[in-house]
């Protein structure tokens, strides 16, 4: 069983090993039915033949993916954790149908974890998950499609959630984005005298959040931080993709952080790919409102944060930028356990020990990429003034920090161009050089041993390399295991 679990994120793998023999056959099917994804009416008719055969199959199945969309779509991100491919859809609701809502009763019993792919949301959608009452782990894809009732009549009924994922960020934009986040601001102010009026008689209490470009949903947000709907003390891991429309509204998540900053130990901030300085300018309005005055900043809320991850681009939309280190300093410098451990007694060692950069970059598909590394090479660079470089600065600020374990920059490269073997030997050289000045920049971490600086190199068909554990962030296990050992 250990070595079948090593190889769980290889179906092909686990079905070659199901058919060893008998005694191979039933742990290796437990893993294949571990997680199943439901796409169509026909696909649900397909898997109920084959079970009419194996009754007890579904019994395994601990993850359960719903993806119900009415027009042929590719559905951007999202990527299937057992083969690795993109997600399509498309074609009629079936969710409604006899075929799907067969499933309910053999599956109620065991989904812990449950994915929900809909565009757009209907009765029927409510109806069926309503069913999952066991579910501890909620995934919307899509989010901006669920009313603030609906949403509210979800924690009613799936009292066992204690993680939740929210994202937004593969939808067709509205017509007039003004207006729809105009209505639902207004939603969100009427939504207490609806929070008041249903029956919560416990708040669901949450270990994990995960909002990937969510600002724009005031109404849904209204909803997560109302103390009768959700109790945050508990909170651990909270993961921010910040948006880039220009639209959003930020009181709505700096009332998540006044609610559960104090029990935080990891945040994670993405910053979304930037094709142009619009787009970044906007991104800078996220520094700026948590950044500009720390006494004044919700960030001071986080008085025991221990990890900070801050990731530049994504997996599947890779930057053409630099690191700009200078915001993310001022995002450190914002953080009270950077600094609040010298007023603490010399008992109370709460205080940020680990933090990383993840920077995505794509080298070879645009103009800017062949400037991209000399303009980071300038960053090690001391100022003609004689100021020092950020990351000099930076490698100060750790320093100070008495319970400091680590800090870690991981770059993921993608190489785009006809040469890519000759792009990536002149990339391996180029890394070296990198290394170099960071650690020279970094010497009182280095000679710490709490500096890692690496990178991976992905090719430009992502479909084989989103299989990799790479693209797999396990930030909260390991928080969770930080907190047994301890």
């Amino acid at each position: 069983m250990l070595i079948l679990h090593e190889l769980s994120h290889s179906p092909s793998s686990l079905m070659q090993a199901s058919l060893v023999c008998r005694a191979w056959r039933v742990p290796a099917q437990q893993l294949i039915f571990s997680s199943i994804y439901l796409r169509s009416d026909a696909q649900c008719k397909k898997l109920q033949n084959f079970l009419k055969g194996h009754p007890g199959l579904l019994s395994n199945t601990s993850r359960l993916s719903i993806v119900e969309h009415e027009k042929p779509h590719h559905l951007g991100n999202l990527i299937s954790v057992r083969t690795g491919r993109g997600l399509q859809s498309g074609g009629k609701p079936y969710l409604h149908l006899p075929g799907a809502m067969s499933f309910i009763p053999s599956l109620a019993a065991s989904v812990r974890s449950l994915d929900l792919f809909v565009l757009p949301w209907r009765d029927s959608t409510l109806h069926f998950v309503q069913h999952f009452k066991r579910v501890q782990k909620l995934r919307v894809h899509g989010a901006q499609s669920i009313s603030a009732e609906t949403f509210q009549m979800l924690f009613g009924e799936l009292v066992e959630l204690n993680d939740i994922s929210l994202s937004t960020y593969y939808h067709r934009l509205p017509q007039n984005p003004e207006s729809d986040f105009d209505a639902r601001l207004l939603r969100a102010a009427d939504n207490s005298v609806a929070i008041e009026q249903s029956r919560f008689s416990t708040p669901i209490s949450l270990k994990s959040l995960v909002l990937m470009e969510a600002e724009h949903l005031p109404d849904l947000l209204e909803t997560l931080s109302n103390e009768k709907v959700t109790n945050l003390s508990g909170l651990g891991y909270l993961y921010l993709r910040w948006t880039t429309r220009p639209i959003f509204a930020f009181r709505f998540v700096d009332a998540l952080f006044q609610r559960g900053g104090s029990s935080l130990k990891t945040l994670v901030v993405e910053i979304p790919k930037r094709h142009h300085m619009q787009v970044y300018s906007r991104s800078h309005l996220h520094f700026d409102h948590y950044t500009m005055n720390p006494e004044l900043s919700p960030l001071k809320y986080l008085t025991g944060l221990r990890k900070l991850k801050i990731i530049t681009g994504n997996d599947m939309g890779f930057s053409t930028q630099p690191f700009l280190i200078s915001d993310h300093l001022a995002l450190l410098y914002a953080i009270p356990s950077i600094h609040q451990h010298r007023k603490l007694g010399p008992l109370q060692t709460e205080t940020l020990h680990k933090v990383q950069f993840k920077i995505f970059l794509e080298l070879g598909h645009s103009l800017y990429v062949a400037d991209t590394f000399s303009e980071w090479m300038e960053a090690f660079e001391p100022a003609e003034d004689g100021t020092l470089c950020e990351w000099t600065v930076l490698d100060t600020l750790l320093a100070e920090l008495p319970a400091f374990k680590q800090f870690s920059l991981d770059i993921v490269l993608r190489l785009v161009g006809s040469n890519e073997r000759r792009l990536g030997q002149q990339f391996d050289a180029q890394m070296d050089d990198l290394r170099d000045r960071v650690e020279a920049c970094m010497p009182k971490t280095r000679q710490s041993n709490q500096l890692k600086c690496d990178y991976r190199v992905v090719s430009k068909n992502l479909e084989d390399d989103l299989r990799s554990p790479i693209f797999v962030d396990k930030d909260a296990d390991e928080d969770e295991d930080e907190h047994d050992d301890e």
